[in-house]
């Protein structure tokens, strides 16, 4: 930002050609101000809707307790069905958690390891209007799972994300800006493509301190398919 004062001024008061780089972070910044506009248009669903949903949780070899602790606060939400793909090695302690959780979600073991084979295999095994995906090391807060699917009562839509933050984030600086991004992504950058209605991507997890829930009427078979999506950030939200 510094340069960029310096080489701006210099073209305004000594007539110098623009830099190239004061030229980009010119740009730079039109687009954040154009997407704050467009966001402060954005409006979130509020009729309450709860159609079928079934919460697929791809995992390899996560921490136990934390692992424990993601299935618990899924089941508190009550969906219809929760599968998880264990991938890769076979993870006694896993399986033991999958067996004792509350909720009773239903395991699978895949050796194929890889996060995108798990999906599809969960996907796969789905039976719900509505699949959830929810990586194995996000921690959901109250009325996730309802506020998530509302959405879903318009049938244009074939896709939603949530808005997640980075699990103690004040750890050091780099988990402060990775979530910061986040921020300025959730409110921001999703919200203005949302209005549009050209959100590009589903977001997922930023790095190993956090993660991710999207969900969507999918099917492999859709994967090719236009789908009309919108994004929503849960009042309580991760």
């Amino acid at each position: 930002m510094f340069t960029f004062l310096l080489q701006l001024r210099e073209t305004l008061q000594h007539g110098h050609p623009l830099h190239l780089f004061t030229i980009f972070v010119a740009t730079v910044w039109v687009l954040w101000a154009v997407k704050v506009l467009l966001s402060r248009r954005y409006r979130p669903w509020t009729a309450p809707y709860r159609p079928a949903t079934s919460v697929v949780v791809p995992v390899v070899d996560e921490p136990p307790d934390l692992f424990r602790e993601v299935l618990r606060r899924i089941a508190a939400q009550e969906p219809d069905e929760t599968i998880v793909v264990i991938n890769g090695p076979r993870n006694p302690a896993l399986e033991a958690i999958c067996n004792q959780c509350p909720g009773d979600p239903t395991w699978t073991w895949t050796p194929v390891a890889g996060k995108r084979n798990a999906i599809r295999t969960g996907v796969e095994l789905a039976s719900g209007e509505v699949v959830v995906l929810v990586d194995s090391d996000t921690l959901w807060t109250p009325a996730t799972l309802a506020e998530l699917v509302k959405p879903f009562a318009d049938p244009r839509v074939g896709g939603v994300t949530t808005r997640q933050r980075i699990l103690a984030q004040e750890r050091n600086l780099l988990t402060r800006w990775a979530d910061w991004l986040e921020n300025s992504r959730a409110l921001y950058a999703m919200p203005a493509q949302s209005v549009l209605g050209q959100v590009g991507c589903l977001p997922g997890g930023p790095s190993p301190s956090a993660g991710t829930s999207s969900c969507g009427r999918c099917r492999p078979s859709s994967a090719s398919g236009s789908w009309a999506c919108s994004w929503r950030s849960p009042t309580t939200g991760p």
